[in-house]
């Protein structure tokens, strides 16, 4: 299991709902709108990340950092066993907004 350094995400919930999912307090979820907000804070591994966030059955977006894009890319990773039909945008170099 790779350590991985501090995670940025965009997630595509209301920051109560995020931090009530996530188990943290109001102020480690900063707000970006009604319906999206940013995460703050850090996972021991690159799978214990994106087990996280996939287990908060929302879209999301992870630009940074690169182990924890390429394990949500990687066949049989965390993105494949995630599915739920949600939108799942990791990406290396730039990050794009969500369908819709």
């Amino acid at each position: 299991m790779a350590p991985t350094d501090g995670v940025v995400a965009t997630l595509g919930l209301p920051a109560e709902e995020a931090a009530r999912l996530l188990g943290t307090g109001p102020g480690e979820v900063r707000p970006i709108d009604a319906h999206s907000c940013r995460p703050r804070g850090h996972a021991a591994t690159v799978e214990w990340s994106a087990a996280r966030l996939l287990m908060l059955g929302g879209d999301f977006q992870v630009p940074e950092p690169p182990e924890l894009v390429a394990h949500l890319h990687a066949p049989g990773g965390a993105r494949r066993q995630g599915g739920r039909g949600h939108a799942v945008t990791a990406t290396a170099s730039t990050s794009t907004s969500w369908p819709g």
